[in-house]
């Protein structure tokens, strides 16, 4: 549908614009136009906000301006109040993109492409997007999306940025939860994590084979060595051979030192008689002639 410059009434995409339907699938372009991902919990909020704004401006669900930087996007008849009236579909939603590049409104589109959407109704609340701010949320519609279950249920009337980013994190979760895209993302971490433990595993296995080959060696040893073997002292075997060992050495002992004893009389006995021949005379009674 294209616009013509006498249409000056007001327009609404629940009611020119096709209905509903028309809405939601404006709410999944819109998000498209400025690069945020398409979770129920972000369309939940566009199409809560096209709500809230009800009539405006054509082809333009959410009655901003006119586009400062493109003023060809938008034609000469205005309905009042100061809503652009886009000259197309794809007009309208340039102009939104355009918007949330504006630096009083910027939040609004890092929420939603950071798929934060409690964050993005609590700043669009708090903008200057509608002067009354939706009585501070009262007024900020809460209805479900066509054929599903609000995804932002009771999140209408809270505007303290502290208390929804406790809840933002956890919002973004379950709103995506049902999608096809999550349930691949969830399947791509798990095998992840997966591989990631086969991998630890692969790389502990050398240390592990490294370990028990030191505790053979180990053992090893230990066996080798008399009283070394781990039983906390000598076998009885061991024990046996150590005595037999000293038996010996005690013997060997006692026979080396009656070998000296007796080497020692041997000795006296000898000089003994030698000293008595050497005191006799050695004729005494010569015979002279």
């Amino acid at each position: 549908m294209t616009q013509t410059t006498d249409e000056t009434g007001a327009w609404s995409i629940f009611q020119q614009g096709g209905g509903a339907g028309s809405a939601f699938t404006w709410a999944k372009d819109a998000l498209n136009e400025i690069g945020a991902p398409l979770t129920t919990g972000n369309e939940q909020v566009i199409y809560d906000w096209e709500l809230s704004e009800a009539g405006g401006g054509w082809y333009n669900p959410l009655n901003e301006g006119p586009d400062p930087d493109n003023p060809s996007l938008s034609g000469p008849s205005q309905y009042g109040g100061g809503a652009a009236n886009y000259v197309s579909y794809a007009a309208g939603l340039q102009g939104f993109h355009d918007y949330l590049q504006m630096p009083n409104f910027s939040a609004i589109g890092a929420d939603l492409t950071g798929n934060n959407p409690t964050q993005a109704r609590t700043d669009i609340i708090n903008s200057d997007w509608a002067g009354s701010h939706y009585d501070w949320g009262a007024a900020f519609s809460d209805s479900p999306l066509p054929g599903k279950a609000n995804a932002l249920k009771g999140g209408a009337g809270i505007t303290d940025a502290t208390t929804t980013s406790f809840l933002s994190g956890a919002t973004g979760f379950l709103s995506d939860i049902g999608s096809a895209d999550f349930w691949e993302r969830a399947g791509l971490i798990f095998f992840g994590a997966i591989l990631i433990i086969v991998g630890i595993i692969i790389l502990a296995m050398p240390a592990v084979k490294e370990a028990a080959g030191i505790s053979r060696s180990v053992r090893s040893i230990g066996a080798a060595i008399p009283g070394g073997g781990g039983s906390g002292g000598p076998t009885e075997e061991e024990k046996a051979d150590r005595t037999r060992r000293l038996s010996l050495a005690e013997e060997n002992t006692r026979i080396g030192a009656e070998k000296v004893r007796i080497q020692g009389m041997r000795e006296a006995r000898l000089s003994g008689g030698k000293r008595h021949q050497g005191n006799r005379e050695p004729n005494p009674s010569p015979a002279h002639s």
